[in-house]
């Protein structure tokens, strides 16, 4: 071994990583063009690194086949996670719009509900005579058994009412008649 050749092989490294100043290079091109046993290591040193290229980028190739092939777990848990809030969401939208149910007092014509009750001017609704309670019911004429509810909707020229009960089974159009109250008599005898 040579005495440069100590010293050629510390820069080979350099060399091999492109970190070698021009002077330097010229030294090391001049010895490794002369030493045999340098010129070995160089060219081994070269064929390695050649190989982990190859086997870096074959590695990189791999990884990228390894992942697109493996199921995307966290994909599938966030469109769970996203269909389960769709549904949680549409759910709490139903019941949050989902109209108050009424019920009618055993006996009597009033809905029950809570807060005084008014009756206003009689409304027709299809074959029915209705009166506005409150905003969201309405009182059936001559209908005990039904009790309508007035669902809100956003186009002002709809106007929803759902009917509970036994509506379209009673008499309908005209409230029922008051008591007939008898003719007096004239109980007079002549």
């Amino acid at each position: 071994m040579m005495l440069g050749c100590e010293k050629t092989r510390i820069r080979l490294d350099d060399w091999l990583d492109g970190a070698l100043e021009a002077e330097a290079l010229a030294e090391v091109s001049d010895h490794l063009a002369f030493c045999d046993e340098c010129r070995d290591r160089f060219q081994r040193a070269l064929a390695l690194q050649d190989d982990l290229a190859r086997l870096g980028s074959i590695a990189d190739r791999v990884a990228v086949e390894d992942r697109a092939s493996r199921p995307r777990t966290i994909w599938r848990l966030t469109r769970f996670a996203a269909a389960a809030a769709v549904v949680l969401m549409v759910g709490a939208g139903y019941l949050m719009t989902r109209p108050v149910r009424t019920g009618v007092a055993p006996g009597g014509r009033e809905p029950i509900a809570a807060g005084d009750v008014r009756d206003s001017e009689l409304i027709p609704l299809g074959d029915l005579m209705v009166r506005r309670l409150k905003s969201d019911r309405v009182r059936l004429i001559g209908a005990d058994d039904c009790v309508a509810v007035d669902v809100r909707s956003s186009n002002p020229k709809v106007h929803i009412v759902w009917l509970y009960g036994q509506c379209l089974n009673q008499p309908a159009s005209a409230p029922p008649a008051e008591p007939e109250m008898p003719e007096p008599r004239d109980t007079r005898r002549l």
